[in-house]
């Protein structure tokens, strides 16, 4: 069903799988954690320790399928600092929204204890558009009141494990234009997740929204060549790109001028 033009020269032993809607699916769901704590107001974050070679930074970069090609392209870009050690994951057909297929936030906290990394790249949101779910009985439509405020919680649940985990610094990547070649209605579900992601992320000091929407867009238009050939993965070129961008971030906030 994917195209492997492209992802397969630098994914080596993973296989990328398309990032596919399921609008009529619904699953069941865990409610939201009781022992969620709220979000923080902003505030003036603490300067962060500069990474030296001795006591490099830490970088854990995962998410779906689309964080595939970026993640590794950004492991290679963080070495060349010599002052940063980078991991990268990621796990096709995922989401945040449930946790039937995989259990993001139990791997997240087991990222934070066993990796300890103080900062954290996270794409996510490619397979959330049009996905229902079932939360205590109770059937959530896609984008109505009850699924946004379940996904706005989810969201929450995300940053505050890793952040209360150890991670100093959260980039969380938003999700690109789609291309023609994909689903139906894609861009409009992906602007609609960026949007939750967008509000929830002000509300973490610590927090940084990566905005691979204009990233991987040329004045407002989808670039074929940044992408694979089913118009949602990212190609080589465009997997350096967006890794390029985040490393920025990175750097803004751990490496700053002197």
């Amino acid at each position: 069903m994917i195209s492997r033009t492209g992802l397969l020269a630098i994914l080596v032993v993973v296989l990328v799988t398309i990032v596919a809607p399921v609008a009529a699916h619904a699953t069941t769901s865990p409610a939201p954690s009781p022992t969620l704590s709220p979000s923080p107001s902003p505030s003036p974050s603490a300067a962060l320790p500069r990474p030296t070679k001795s006591k490099p930074l830490r970088i854990w970069f995962g998410g779906d399928s689309l964080a595939g090609a970026p993640g590794i392209a950004f492991v290679s870009l963080a070495r060349v600092t010599r002052v940063m050690r980078a991991r990268s994951e990621y796990r096709v057909s995922s989401r945040i929204v449930e946790s039937h297929n995989y259990d993001w936030p139990a791997r997240m906290r087991q990222v934070m204890r066993s990796q300890r990394p103080r900062a954290v790249v996270f794409m996510m949101g490619g397979n959330e558009g049009g996905y229902s779910v079932v939360v205590n009985g109770k059937y959530l439509d896609f984008w109505r009141s009850g699924w946004r405020t379940f996904y706005r919680s989810r969201v929450r649940l995300m940053l505050n494990i890793m952040l209360k985990g150890g991670a100093q610094r959260v980039y969380w990547v938003g999700m690109p234009m789609m291309g023609p070649q994909a689903y139906s209605g894609a861009n409009a579900q992906m602007r609609r997740i960026n949007t939750i992601v967008r509000q929830e992320l002000k509300r973490h000091p610590r927090a940084r929204y990566i905005d691979a929407w204009s990233i991987l867009t040329r004045r407002g238009a989808y670039v074929s060549s940044w992408r694979a050939g089913d118009g949602v993965h990212l190609s080589p070129s465009g997997g350096r790109r967006l890794a390029s961008a985040v490393l920025k971030a990175v750097r803004k906030d751990w490496l700053p001028a002197k």
